[in-house]
């Protein structure tokens, strides 16, 4: 059981310390604890800590404004941190907030890239939107991401589950030719 008391939070002296306890916390309290030693020691700026915070605020809490006030006070965000949004959206199955997210980023100049296509490929699925799928699929190709096996079998399935078995096919054998 992780124990943490009040003046052993503001001991700790780098972001690896607080990862590794943010990684072992299990309570929302936790979270929220070490959210305040990060901001004593200025660490809200790192993105590999907030991108750590925002997996685990979506694990422990059941409302995702706690995730957004830790991304929303990044200064400069980057294509990581959004992608770990987006992601965090989609593993919870919330395929309209996981393509809101991927929407936000696009108007915040942000270009996905190959990280970000599993993710909004299988909301676009979720979603049972194939059109938009296409769309991105289209982009995919043209940046020769959709190459990957992985994100090829994401494609097959969302084409599946939109009952677009002829698209389904085409990436399918488009896949054993490239491979």
């Amino acid at each position: 059981m992780l124990s943490i008391s009040h003046s052993s939070l503001f001991r700790l002296h780098s972001a690896a310390s607080i990862t590794t306890l943010l990684k072992a916390s299990k309570k929302s309290e936790h979270l929220k604890q070490m959210q305040a030693c990060v901001i004593h020691h200025a660490l809200e700026q790192d993105h590999f800590l907030v991108s750590l915070f925002i997996s685990c605020a979506h694990t422990l809490l059941s409302t995702f404004s706690y995730a957004f006030s830790i991304f929303y006070h990044v200064l400069a965000l980057p294509t990581f941190l959004w992608n770990t949004l987006v992601k965090s959206h989609c593993q919870k199955n919330l395929f309209s907030h996981t393509l809101s997210v991927f929407a936000r980023m696009k108007a915040h100049g942000e270009l996905p890239y190959s990280f970000t296509y599993p993710f909004v490929i299988k909301a676009y699925s979720g979603a049972c939107k194939v059109r938009e799928g296409k769309l991105l699929h289209g982009f995919a190709f043209l940046c020769s991401i959709d190459h990957d096996l992985y994100k090829g079998t994401i494609l097959i399935n969302m084409y599946r589950k939109c009952r677009d078995i002829a698209d389904a096919c085409k990436v399918f054998h488009g896949m054993s030719v490239g491979m």
